[in-house]
């Protein structure tokens, strides 16, 4: 899968969910503490490169 194709489900599926908290009128399961952005930060940025070395290990392992 290349990169605009996660970005669009990742962006797709957050807005999704964050609609479905405001219609169903429940808190957004999001950070609003600095502490909170920081995990999320940090989530993010293990997804990532995890998903570059597992990529490269697999290109690395076909040839």
């Amino acid at each position: 899968m290349n990169q605009s194709i996660k970005l669009a489900i990742a962006l797709i599926l957050a807005f999704t969910i964050g609609a479905a908290c405001h219609w169903v009128t429940i808190p957004v399961p999001a950070p609003t503490a600095l502490e909170g952005g920081l995990l999320l930060l940090s989530m993010t940025a293990g997804y990532v490169l995890m998903d570059k070395v597992l990529t490269r290990n697999q290109t690395t392992s076909n040839e």
